[in-house]
């Protein structure tokens, strides 16, 4: 999958209010900031902070849902990032169905100032604990300063 075809299902996949400028977005798999995972039909943009990852965006192309290329490639990511964290607003079974356990609901800070915080679920997937900062550290994230 190309820089192209991430942005046009990352768009698709995700509602405004959720996603980074696609400048932003764009800028940070070209620098690598994000450790990009793609196949043919879907991608994952992992952050690699400190004591653990977090799967800040994971998406499947809409006409190759449930078809196992998201299963495919969610289990190359979580096999070379451990511990990863990952936000979660729909989609909840798909991540237990590949061992993902449910940590607690969270208030994601917005991507832009003029927007409000969203609630969340925070999933885990692991053999390693997280550190106990992690909340901090997703906060930093979205404050700019990762």
């Amino acid at each position: 999958m190309e820089l192209k075809d991430i942005v046009s299902v990352y768009l698709e996949a995700f509602p405004a209010h959720r996603r980074r400028p696609t400048e932003d977005l764009r800028r940070m798999i070209n620098d690598g900031t994000y450790k990009t995972y793609t196949n043919s039909d879907a991608f994952g943009l992992v952050l690699e902070l400190e004591g653990f990852s977090l799967l800040n965006y994971f998406a499947v192309r809409s006409g190759m849902r449930k078809t196992g290329v998201g299963s495919e490639l969610y289990r190359t990511i979580v096999k070379n990032h451990d511990p990863i964290l990952m936000e979660v607003r729909r989609g909840l079974q798909f991540y237990f169905k590949h061992g993902a356990r449910l940590i607690r609901w969270y208030h994601k800070p917005p991507h832009y100032t003029d927007t409000a915080p969203y609630s969340m679920m925070l999933v885990y997937h692991g053999s390693k604990p997280l550190p106990s900062n992690y909340i901090e550290a997703i906060r930093r994230v979205y404050s700019g300063l990762v």
